[in-house]
């Protein structure tokens, strides 16, 4: 909020906290923002009525990024961690599809939120860790460590799906840790079993 304040107002505007929350509130009264805010579907309520953008490869993580650090948030322990966001019943369940068919995760569940006109996106335990994999492959703009849990040695020491040992037996090595999020020693130590079990 800050580095916002700074560079919208020049640290002009105060800062307030929200002790029952542990969060804070920034305000920037300015119709010009909202204006110009709104194409990109920032508008009130827009939890309930946000759709999923069309982007294309490394865009696509830094949006869902993005809206992870506003709509979401991560709670639990080891297998038991649920990664889950919060969105329009449109947004939902074109993510579910866009990350499936694309095989960053290999489910996620949908659930409408009980008397709201918004739904969950459930990834629990490894299908977490994908996604965590997925959008935080990077450090560019890490502005809230507390949602960036590393899971990478979760993806990689978790149990091996039929999906996974297919892909490994079709792909090379640097594609397949690509596309799965295990690590290369990993895929090699697999690889060496399954040879040696044939």
């Amino acid at each position: 909020m800050e580095i916002i304040n700074q560079e919208l107002a020049k640290s002009t505007r105060h800062i307030s906290p929200i002790d029952s929350t542990h969060s804070c509130h920034l305000y920037f009264p300015s119709n010009r923002i909202c204006n110009d805010l709104a194409p990109f579907n920032i508008v009130p309520r827009k939890t309930s009525t946000y759709n999923l953008p069309i982007l294309a490869g490394q865009e696509m993580a830094y949006f869902l990024r993005g809206y992870f650090y506003g709509d979401g948030c991560v709670y639990g322990n080891g297998s038991s961690r649920i990664y889950h966001m919060i969105a329009s019943e449109s947004f939902s369940q074109s993510l579910q599809t866009y990350l499936v068919s694309n095989r960053i995760v290999d489910r996620c569940n949908v659930y409408p939120i009980k008397g709201k006109s918004c739904y969950q996106i459930h990834f629990k335990g490894r299908q977490g860790a994908k996604l965590s994999h997925y959008i935080f492959f990077d450090n560019k703009m890490m502005l809230l460590p507390r949602k960036h849990v590393t899971t990478e040695e979760k993806v990689s020491s978790s149990i091996w799906s039929v999906s996974e040992i297919n892909l490994l037996q079709s792909l090379s090595l640097s594609a397949f840790c690509e596309t799965t999020g295990r690590s290369l020693e990993a895929a090699k130590r697999k690889l060496r079993r399954l040879k040696l079990a044939v």
